[in-house]
């Protein structure tokens, strides 16, 4: 594994920033269940640590800027597909 990537599976990595598009990507679809753990632990009321370390096995205390930026980033992003990004479910082929 790189620096920067966490192996989900075979075919999807996750990267330090997620899409900032205002469209539906592939990699969003590949990683649904993150956003999805980030949405449930933030309603939980989870830490910016809690979160990098299960959501992406970042050592907080090795990378505190680097969780920092990459919980904030898969956040936004979920948040986006909750929000302004849900028509794109009901449009999708």
């Amino acid at each position: 594994m790189t620096r920067g990537t966490k192996r989900r599976s075979e075919d999807t990595v996750l990267t330090d920033e997620a899409p900032s598009v205002d469209a539906l990507t592939a990699y969003d679809e590949a990683h649904m269940a993150v956003y999805l753990q980030l949405l449930y632990g933030t309603a939980e009321g989870y830490s910016i640590s809690r979160l990098a370390r299960e959501a992406f096995d970042i050592d907080v205390g090795a990378e505190p800027e680097r969780a920092e930026k990459i919980v904030n980033s898969h956040l936004r992003r979920a948040k986006w597909l909750t929000e302004g990004g849900r028509h794109y479910f009901l449009t999708a082929d």
